[in-house]
């Protein structure tokens, strides 16, 4: 149950509003020129599905968008329209920040309605401890390759070798994006207690990732072959199912005492 009809109301807007930008994504990819947009599509997919669920788990519903942003970022990666081309120097961070942003609600989600006293109490030193490191790992970590990566393609010019140094902008905001939920959802899981704990994943979760990662590699050899772009996807996915089905954002939550 929603704690209030504001929250429901709210919980409805944006249902109603992924849904509407998922098939707004899905037929622009589908009406475009060439067929490399075409792996968005398993990732809006995903979206939709975690949208879908989140009917019945509210919780669901910021992943969902957090998925929809590497579906995004998966379009204009490889889309070619003028717009995309033209503005990616202002688009590819202002995508990257959204995708912080969706990520930074749900490292803190658990302390939202917490009372902060100091010295803190025991559960939330404990979930204080681990959304400070996520925060600032998943934020610093991919800035800093993305500087040395930059530093680097300014450095080699027009003389560069490595991949990583033709990327365009939205390669980059992928890389990031990828890099930072997937080192939170490493956070969430490198603690011995999660050792012990027997909910450690739920199986339809896991039928998500895995028919995610099967799908898009098949769109990708397909259609894109873009290889690196599959990769960052991945691991921005399974950090985004991680986090939502591991016993990460709810269970470091303070138990209740009876």
């Amino acid at each position: 149950m929603y704690p209030n009809w504001t929250n429901r109301v709210i919980r409805t807007f944006g249902f109603w509003l992924l849904a509407a930008l998922c098939i707004a994504l899905i037929w622009i990819s589908l009406t475009g020129a060439t067929h490399g947009d075409n792996p968005v599509i398993i990732y809006v997919c995903s979206a939709s599905i975690l949208g879908a669920l989140s009917v019945f788990r509210a919780q669901l519903l910021l992943p969902a968008y957090m998925m929809l942003t590497i579906g995004a970022l998966n379009f204009l990666v490889s889309s070619s329209h003028p717009a995309a081309v033209n503005y990616s120097v202002a688009l590819a961070p202002a995508i990257a920040l959204i995708a912080f942003a969706l990520l930074f609600i749900e490292i803190w989600k658990p302390l939202r309605f917490k009372k902060v006293a100091v010295p803190l109490a025991s559960p939330i030193k404990e979930t204080t401890i681990l959304a400070v490191a996520a925060t600032s790992l998943s934020f610093f970590i991919p800035l800093a390759f993305l500087v040395v990566l930059m530093m680097w393609n300014r450095a080699a010019g027009s003389q560069h070798i490595v991949p990583a140094l033709t990327w365009n902008g939205y390669m980059y905001a992928l890389f990031y994006t990828g890099l930072s939920y997937g080192l939170t959802a490493l956070i969430w899981v490198w603690r011995p207690s999660l050792l012990s704990t027997k909910n450690l994943y739920q199986p339809q979760l896991s039928l998500l990732f895995g028919l995610t990662i099967v799908g898009s590699a098949c769109f990708e050899d397909l259609f894109r072959k873009d290889w690196s772009s599959f990769i960052f996807s991945q691991i921005g996915v399974l950090g985004i199912l991680i986090m939502t089905s591991y016993p990460g954002t709810a269970s470091i939550q303070p138990e209740s005492h009876h």
